[in-house]
């Protein structure tokens, strides 16, 4: 930053016409408006840039104040404007960008540090003619924001950005988000006040139609001022026409679906449909309290969230975590979890507590078996009593099933892209807490036959950025899994890593094993991360963080997962298609809702006590994730949604992720099942919205999975033979559930589809979004993958198929051979010196059932 005085000193300074300057400014005033200008590589521009800014400037009698955000120029484009500034004393910081590359976060940075309550920015390039600021400033006097229009002059400066800026302001601008201006100059003014309440959350170059388009929905009032867009002289264009004209179209089709989203659930609540946001008092979060002496935590005076805040609140964690004693609870924790009980005949060691009615080792009960029969029953008594009228009827209700569906999808989504509920923590804020006490932290490892991958795993936990000594990773290797272990032990790992050999038993499920390590767990928060995890390295303080922004009833913060290889094939194209959607949008859809989350398999983030507390993971059913998420909502514990991302290995395989999905959808038909035991506890307990989501998300989204081939079927058949089926085709659909039906199709079609598009988008995945448009394929290939889960769910209920990971590194087999040989050199090793791997014991021996 450049060092000024307080005031300019008492000399005549002349422009390049040899006329004498206003009066200088004097620097200790405020400004009346901060200018910030982006470079990267623009030292031919930015000297005759600064001194027609301060000319434009001083003859118009304005105080002012540029703010150079350089985004580290290799050209010496900060030391020409230091140099330049200096010797003409101008009101000038100059900065070196802090954050991520790109434009807009140029720009972020430096209005944070702009002092006047009007901004303003122009572009480095002298394209944009500084001498039009006054006349924008005098047309603040009747607008919010005034924008240099470049339309009239654009091609003459360059005709393909000309052309395609032109088309992007008709189509994007004028018909899309309903503005009249000049959507992309790099030439605006607006007020301060305007701009902080503006939703910004922009990718590299799309700041401009955010902005805009957020302050126009918000009724803020938008003038031009029209110019003459010039040619560049110095310097070449940072801009790649295509490739940002797809990034705009990409983030403008999203902001216009999260407005519409706003308008939406505005005129829900306006109609009484969904409430108002409540105003009661909510629980002081953990980093709002403090320990007095005797360890409880008290409510204190609300702060914002610093630095400072956070801080206190893991110092008081670490009192209050000393202070506590919970050897009791956890050995009557421990003696429940290591109770046998009873499955086909065998007794078998679940390590967690099972409680009967919400476990699935019992897939079907008597009463629902009960249930399932008389409805049977009664349809084919329909069928044979009212014949036509039963199938107008079931048509009918499977046609309610795909609006629910619908409803639900398009207002979770819409409302998530309005304003997403996730916690965001930023990494600026993380670092700075490097030296406060971290709590004891648990990482789960549930391995099988993954030695080929464990390298991997090992190099993403060393990464992770969290003290040693307060960390403990946890390998859970089953006892007949002696290449993996091996695997582990020829790395040599510091003392951090521990081996665990789960005990032989059934089921072998991941579950199981997670149940186990969690009685060896010493840490305070416990997560999953499965062998081919690379979280952020930053995730286990952020997720600290989370918690601490929240009362003692949050049990469970959720990150979004996502793939470091979509693009191996089209089946990992289609799968990242459907995580992002997933875990960007529907999942903190239903966050929004306050309804149960169904966690994902991994990076799921547990306050250790509170996972005792509910009992832990049912290692009956295969897809535990799901089923814990809805008994902590059944024990009234909280789930959030926190914005860090841990990359995962799609599947590239087709018959690897039949086999993988068939599990997932098996899983969830289990957790159905067991949910649906005691429906009336939904209704007594005041938790429809949580009945809701399990009928929807969990029940109708399996159910869908067998319907659409049914549905598909009908149509091809109408198609073919219409001539001979269109009578009957008309009995099955009556008006009211026709017109439902092709809602469905055309509307509900689109949706998903577009639904998939703006994930794309919002994630930045461009290149997957042509894959989209095949989605119906996978869609197909899912229901394929359900009849396997069905027939498992009858016949081996708790089997769990192995999923094979690391076939991304079959590309790699440098790496593979490497690792190989790591292993065989371990092997050869133990065997020689006749080492064993010993497994550390934990820190209270009672947790520990003996192997």
């Amino acid at each position: 930053m450049i060092q000024e005085s307080t005031e300019h000193p008492a000399l005549r300074l002349y422009d390049s016409h040899g006329g004498l300057r206003h009066a200088p400014q004097r620097l200790g005033e405020a400004p009346r408006i901060s200018i910030i200008v982006p470079t990267l590589n623009e030292s031919d521009n930015i000297g005759p840039l600064l001194r027609r800014i301060d000319r434009a400037m001083r003859a118009h009698g304005t105080s002012y104040e540029v703010i150079i955000v350089d985004d580290h120029s290799t050209d010496g484009t900060l030391a020409v404007a230091q140099s330049i500034a200096e010797r003409l004393h101008l009101p000038v910081q100059a900065l070196t960008k802090q954050g991520k590359p790109g434009k807009s976060y140029s720009l972020l940075e430096g209005f944070a540090a702009a002092k006047a309550d009007i901004l303003g920015m122009i572009d480095g390039d002298l394209q944009y003619p500084p001498e039009k600021l006054p006349e924008m400033l005098d047309q603040m006097k009747e607008a919010d924001v005034v924008v240099g229009d470049r339309r009239s002059t654009y091609v003459t400066a360059s005709r393909l950005r000309g052309t395609l800026s032109r088309a992007f302001s008709a189509t994007i601008g004028e018909r899309l988000m309903g503005l009249n201006t000049d959507v992309q100059s790099g030439l605006k003014i607006f007020r301060r006040s305007a701009f902080e309440q503006a939703k910004l959350n922009p990718t590299k170059w799309s700041f401009d139609v955010e902005l805009l388009s957020q302050l126009a929905h918000r009724g803020y009032r938008i003038a031009n001022v029209p110019i003459d867009f010039q040619q560049r002289f110095g310097g070449v264009s940072k801009v790649a026409p295509m490739a940002v004209g797809m990034e705009l179209m990409g983030r403008s089709l999203q902001l216009r679906i999260g407005m519409f989203a706003e308008d939406a659930v505005r005129a829900l609540q306006r109609w009484g449909v969904i409430p108002h946001p409540a105003d009661p008092a909510e629980p002081v979060p953990l980093w709002a309290q403090t320990v007095p002496e005797n360890g409880a935590p008290v409510a204190d005076d609300r702060e914002a969230q610093s630095p400072d805040a956070y801080a206190r609140w893991l110092h008081a964690y670490a009192v209050q975590s000393e202070a506590q004693n919970e050897h009791e609870e956890l050995t009557s924790y421990v003696e429940a979890a290591l109770e046998p009980v009873t499955v086909g005949g065998q007794q078998v060691v679940p390590f967690a507590p099972i409680r009967r009615y919400a476990s699935a080792r019992q897939t079907f009960t008597r009463p629902q078996l009960a249930a399932l029969a008389l409805l049977l029953a009664l349809w084919l008594a329909g069928l044979y009593g009212f014949h036509l009228t039963a199938l107008v009827v079931t048509v009918a209700l499977i046609t309610a099933v795909y609006v629910g569906d619908l409803l639900l999808t398009m207002l979770l989504a819409v409302r998530t892209l309005g304003d997403s509920p996730e916690i965001r923590i930023d990494d600026d804020l993380v670092r700075s807490l490097a030296d406060a006490p971290w709590p004891r932290y648990t990482i789960l490892c549930p391995l099988y036959k993954e030695a080929e991958i464990v390298p991997q795993f090992v190099q993403a936990m060393e990464r992770m950025d969290y003290p040693v000594d307060r960390l403990q990773i946890l390998f859970l290797t089953e006892e007949s899994d002696a290449a993996t272990r091996d695997a582990i032990a020829a790395m040599r790992l510091p003392s951090h890593f521990e081996i665990v050999t789960v005990p032989d038993g059934e089921p072998r499920t991941k579950p199981r094993a997670c149940n186990y390590g969690l009685l060896r767990a010493t840490g305070d928060f416990v997560v999953i991360y499965d062998a081919e995890d690379i979280p952020d390295p930053l995730q286990l303080k952020k997720a600290v963080l989370a918690f601490a922004q929240h009362g003692d009833d949050l049990a469970c913060v959720q990150a979004k997962l996502n793939f470091y290889n979509p693009r191996q094939n089209i089946l990992t194209r289609w799968f990242t298609t459907e995580y992002t959607l997933w875990f960007d949008l529907t999942l903190p859809g239903l966050q929004w809702a306050r309804t149960a989350l169904p966690l994902g398999g991994t990076s799921n983030h547990f306050r250790a006590s509170l996972l005792r507390r509910v009992g832990a993971w049912d290692p009956f059913n295969v897809t535990e994730d799901c089923d814990l998420g809805l008994r902590l909502a059944e024990h009234r514990l909280h789930t959030v949604m926190l914005d860090s991302t841990t990359m995962e290995e799609a599947n590239s395989n087709l018959r690897n992720w039949v086999r993988q999905r068939s599990r997932w959808i098996k899983g969830y038909m289990q957790s159905y099942l067991v949910h649906m035991r005691r429906p009336e506890r939904y209704v007594q307990q005041g938790r429809l919205m949580d009945f809701l989501a399990l009928q929807v998300v969990v029940g109708g989204r399996s159910a869908t999975l067998f319907l659409n081939p049914i549905m598909w079927s009908l149509l091809a058949i109408y198609i073919a033979f219409a001539p001979l089926v269109s009578g009957l085709f008309h009995a099955l659909y009556p008006a009211p559930v026709f017109y439902m039906s092709i809602g469905c199709f055309v509307f509900g079609n689109f949706l998903y589809v577009y639904s998939y598009l703006v994930a794309c988008a919002r994630r930045q995945h461009y290149e997957l979004m042509p894959w989209v448009l095949l989605v119906p394929v996978y869609w197909l290939l899912m229901s394929v993958a359900a009849s396997v889960a069905l027939s498992q769910l009858i016949i081996k209920p708790f089997y769990w198929e192995k999923t094979q990971h690391g076939l991304h590194l079959r590309h790699q087999p440098t790496l593979v051979e490497q690792m190989q040989q790591r292993v065989t050199e371990g092997i050869e090793r133990i065997t020689q010196t006749g080492v064993h791997v010993v497994v550390p014991s934990p820190t209270q021996p009672a947790f520990v059932p003996v192997e």
